[in-house]
């Protein structure tokens, strides 16, 4: 479980700098990101949300290595609040592969975008395995 939540702790900390990338204004990889509805984006975020979003992969990088990696040496009651809020980001990242029943997740209804490629393809099973491996990781944390 160590080297899996490193290398997905990586993955999100990959996704972290990409936002923060965003937010200062880079566009390469922007139009795979957002979902469209024909040419037009759906909703365009701002500089305060994508990094909001940055740094909750942040947040999300360090559950999984506080869990994965540096489990031994949390305090009891620390553990058991990095353990319950893992179960919430588990349950938060199901509720994601589920979607909003439009633009994102298994049953989107817009599908022919490159985002809805990638979320199909990238982005939802990316969050499965995440809500996986948290749900793992807390259920082993509480041994």
């Amino acid at each position: 479980m160590t080297i899996l939540s490193v290398t997905l702790a990586g993955i999100l900390l990959v996704g972290s700098a990409i936002h923060v990338y965003w937010a200062a204004g880079g566009k390469a990889g922007l139009t795979a990101a957002i979902p469209h509805t024909g040419n037009e984006p759906a909703f365009t975020p701002g500089r305060i949300v994508t990094l909001l979003v940055a740094f909750a992969l942040l947040g999300i990088a360090a559950l999984m290595l506080s869990l994965g990696y540096f489990r031994e040496n949390l305090p009891e009651p620390l553990l058991n609040t990095t353990r319950y809020t893992a179960y919430l980001a588990s349950a938060v990242l199901v509720l994601s592969v589920i979607g909003d029943f439009k633009f994102i997740g298994a049953f989107k209804k817009i599908r022919n975008s490159r985002f809805a490629t990638l979320d199909t393809y990238i982005y939802n099973p990316l969050c499965l395995l995440l809500a996986i491996v948290f749900f793992k990781l807390a259920q082993h944390a509480g041994a």
